[in-house]
């Protein structure tokens, strides 16, 4: 019988109390020996060879040249592997604002949503767009949407009110800025911070940002639910193929016994008056 290959991968630099330190994982790893923190890849990975001698190891590929000197082969990226590498990065850069999702697959299609959207750049189109998305399966709805794209931030908001987008264009024109980023919406921005999960991103999901899924409701930020973040998905996949000529597109997004469909149809110009 074939042994478990056992994938080593490694986040960082994160930030601490005293500088940057490393983070090693191994996936499927031993539960009171899964992760290992050190100064530099070479501690890192002999602390798991010592951990794991005997045992089938593979590494991903930017940790070959190290891993070599203990005898740890690099192993393909497949999409299993890439989705360890992602969810991990999302859990500790966002702590429990994934807690409530029951389905970590959502998670993979999240990110997988969010890179094809990042490549396409639809905000290259038209600098900022409303859009309308209807939703239909496990999580109907419509709601109105926004584009963003420029020099402050990159991304979509979905809003579940009709004329919210018209009353945040009156707030942010009086200054009533804080006031407007209350209003209920469900949005996902690209981030350039922290550094070591824009770094986990890009082997995850060939996006350069943190994608960021964020929920308000009543004011507040809420935990986010499997339906909340398969929406996300669905209208971001949908609104990547939106551009000058394709004026309205279609998604879906299946993850177990979930399924959204999310229509999106260009509507007009935010005004910047």
């Amino acid at each position: 019988m074939m042994s478990e290959t056992h994938f080593v991968f490694q986040i960082g630099p994160i930030p601490v109390k005293d500088g940057d330190v490393l983070a090693f994982f191994v996936e499927p790893g031993n539960p009171d020996a899964r992760t290992f923190m050190a100064d530099d890849a070479r501690t890192g990975l002999e602390q798991i060879a010592k951990v794991y001698a005997g045992a089938a190891l593979e590494c991903e590929p930017e940790l070959a040249p190290v891993a070599a000197e203990f005898g740890i082969q690099p192993g393909v990226l497949t999409d299993e592997r890439k989705h360890v590498i992602g969810i991990i990065a999302f859990e500790m850069a966002f702590g429990d604002l994934l807690i409530g999702i029951e389905h970590p697959g959502i998670v993979y299609q999240f990110g997988v949503a969010a890179s094809a959207f990042w490549r396409a750049a639809p905000w290259r189109h038209t600098a900022v767009r409303r859009i309308a998305v209807e939703f239909t399966g496990s999580a109907s709805g419509t709601f109105e949407g926004m584009l963003m794209g420029g020099d402050l931030r990159f991304g979509l908001s979905l809003y579940p009110r009709a004329g919210t987008i018209d009353r945040l264009v009156a707030l942010t024109a009086a200054d009533r800025l804080e006031e407007a980023g209350r209003v209920d919406s469900l949005i996902t921005t690209f981030d350039d911070n922290p550094a070591y999960a824009v770094d986990a991103m890009r082997r995850a999901y060939d996006v350069p940002r943190l994608p960021v899924p964020m929920r308000m409701a009543d004011g507040r930020g809420v935990r986010l639910s499997d339906e909340d973040l398969l929406r996300l998905a669905a209208a971001l996949k949908a609104a990547s193929f939106l551009n000058d000529e394709v004026r309205a597109s279609t998604s879906t997004v299946r993850v177990g016994d979930l399924s959204i469909t999310a229509v999106a149809r260009a509507t007009a110009l935010v005004s910047k008056e």
